[in-house]
C-alpha cells in the first residue's frame, strides 16, 4: 500500500472518529474521558521504569558502579546469555564492571514495553553495546527483561530479576 493510500485512509479514520464525537451521547464523551485519562495514568507509573533502564546503562557506560549498586535490589538475580545466573548485588555490579573491563561500551537500552502492578513492574525491550572482537570493534544486540521492585520508603525502582540475549 503506497503512502498517499494510507494517508487518505487515516484521514478517512479520522474524520469518522471525529463524527462518532459530534454524535456522541454525553455520558459517552465522560467514558472516553476516563479512558484517555487511565492511559494517562499508566504512563505516568511507566515513566520512572523507563527513565531507570537508561540511568543503568549511563552508569554503566561512566562506570558509576556506586549508582549501578544502587539501582538493584539486595535480592537481584540476573541471567546473562551462555552464563549461569549471578544472585545478589554486589555479585551483579561485578558481572557489569567485568563486562566493562572485558570492552563493552556504549550500552543502550530501548523500552519496548511496561507493565505495572502495585510495586511490581515487567519491562522488555531492546539493547545495543559495543564489543571487542578479534581486533575490531562489533556491534552486539539483543533483547532484555526486567523485573523491577519499587521501594516503598522512597518510590525508587529498583532491577530484582534482569535477564538478556544476544542476536544471532
Amino acid at each position: 500500500m503506497n503512502s498517499l493510500h494510507s494517508e487518505k485512509l487515516n484521514m478517512s479514520k479520522l474524520s469518522q472518529i471525529i463524527q462518532l464525537l459530534v454524535n456522541a451521547r454525553p455520558s459517552c464523551l465522560l467514558f472516553l474521558a476516563f479512558v484517555f485519562m487511565l492511559g494517562g495514568a499508566f504512563h505516568t507509573f511507566a515513566a520512572p521504569v523507563e527513565d531507570a533502564i537508561g540511568e543503568i546503562a549511563s552508569s554503566f557506560n561512566s562506570e558509576d558502579w556506586i549508582s549501578l549498586e544502587e539501582m538493584h535490589t539486595s535480592d537481584v538475580i540476573a541471567f546473562p546469555p551462555n552464563q549461569n545466573r549471578t544472585e545478589g548485588r554486589s555479585e551483579v555490579v561485578q558481572l557489569w564492571k567485568d563486562y566493562r573491563a572485558s570492552g563493552i561500551a556504549d550500552l543502550t537500552f530501548t523500552s519496548l514495553g511496561v507493565n505495572t502492578t502495585g510495586g511490581r513492574a515487567d519491562q522488555y525491550g531492546t539493547y545495543s553495546m559495543k564489543a571487542p572482537d578479534q581486533g575490531t570493534t562489533v556491534t552486539v544486540m539483543g533483547s532484555f527483561l526486567a523485573i523491577w521492585e519499587q521501594d516503598t520508603a522512597t518510590s525508587i525502582w529498583r532491577v530484582r530479576r534482569f535477564a538478556w540475549n544476544v542476536e544471532p
